[in-house]
């Protein structure tokens, strides 16, 4: 328990370290090209990219993890050794910890470019890290735009992503094999290259207050199909949910970018991730609330029954937050922009 305690804290970091500036970094590079329009453009290749290596990354990890498939692979190129489930088991954390050094050398090898930066009235000097948390939360404050659309995304990443982190327990109850969770993961994955293509289209034809009400559209028919549990049908109200999820980051990135100051960028976009990391907690105490009331409410007999009879909560839950709270913000979301 304590080591998994200790890297939970520690992954928390690494994410907190990496919010928001590698993003801020890399807008910025198209800034000083002159092009930031181009920036739906880069996030659609870059899904496409990430989603390709998420799909190779859960095939190899699937299979890594496997030990008669190493073995197999070991016997072809004429190793003798037998290796244990129990050995193989650690392959995927290896390969994990390898890919981390990789990306290591990539982030060391970037260079922040020389652009104009608006300090927006204030002196130039370095803030302390809570000095700048401060002074974005009120800029945000006078910033409705940007506000807006960080509160429309944490109520509809708080719910999607809860859902998601239940991946393994609903395709159990949707009747697929444990063997297949990789594979499945796998195309689940690919999703974001779908994603990217619609965040794209939808950006380029519609205003931001219509792409935000299609996203919540296609979040409430993914949790309303993933509701029923089709046995095995119910796979692709899932990968509908994975699509919105996509469609979210796209759509957060493209119109926060675009409404925040360079100087304030970075931080701007790891508040955003703070606060949707926020409501994800709020969201999954509440989870834990409604199962832990179906079980005193003797309403079910096993767990998995209780996941089940838990699932209908969320697409009531996620119409009435995110459509209210779509209805009372989306004339704010909108700077004479699309």
């Amino acid at each position: 328990f304590w080591f998994f305690l200790i890297n939970r804290v520690l992954s928390g970091c690494a994410e907190a370290l990496a919010s928001g500036a590698d993003e801020a970094l890399a807008y910025d590079s198209v800034v000083a090209a002159d092009d930031e329009k181009r920036w739906p453009e880069v996030l659609k290749r870059m899904m496409a990219w990430q989603s390709g290596a998420f799909f190779f990354a859960m095939l190899v990890g699937g299979a890594a993890f496997d030990a008669d498939c190493i073995n197999r692979v070991a016997g072809w190129l004429g190793s003798s050794y037998t290796f244990a489930q129990s050995e193989t088991v650690r392959f995927p954390i290896i390969l994990t910890f390898i890919t981390g050094c990789m990306a290591l050398v990539v982030s060391l090898c970037m260079r922040e470019p020389q652009v104009h930066i608006d300090t927006e009235g204030e002196s130039d000097g370095e803030l302390s890290s809570w000095s700048e948390l401060k002074s974005v939360f009120h800029w945000l404050l006078q910033h409705k735009v940007v506000l807006s659309l960080i509160i429309i995304g944490l109520l509809y990443d708080s719910t999607i992503r809860m859902m998601v982190t239940l991946g393994s327990e609903y395709l159990r109850l949707i009747q697929y094999p444990e063997f297949m969770f990789g594979v499945l993961g796998a195309f689940t994955s690919g999703m974001g290259w779908i994603a990217g293509m619609c965040g794209k289209k939808l950006s380029d034809t519609c205003s931001r207050p219509m792409n935000l009400l299609i996203l919540g559209m296609v979040g409430l028919a993914g949790l309303t199909g993933v509701a029923f549990a089709i046995p095995y049908w119910g796979y692709g109200f899932w990968m509908l949910l994975m699509i919105g999820f996509g469609m979210l980051n796209f759509f957060m990135s493209t119109y926060i970018n675009a409404e925040t100051s360079s100087k304030r960028r970075a931080t701007v976009l790891s508040v955003k991730s703070l606060a949707f990391n926020i409501g994800y907690g709020v969201v999954g105490l509440l989870y834990a609330g409604w199962n832990a009331w179906l079980d005193m409410a003797e309403t079910t007999d096993v767990d998995q029954d209780t996941f089940a009879a838990g699932l209908p909560a969320f697409p009531v839950f996620f119409a009435v937050t995110y459509f209210l709270g779509w209805m009372i913000l989306r004339n704010r979301f909108s700077a004479n922009a699309k």
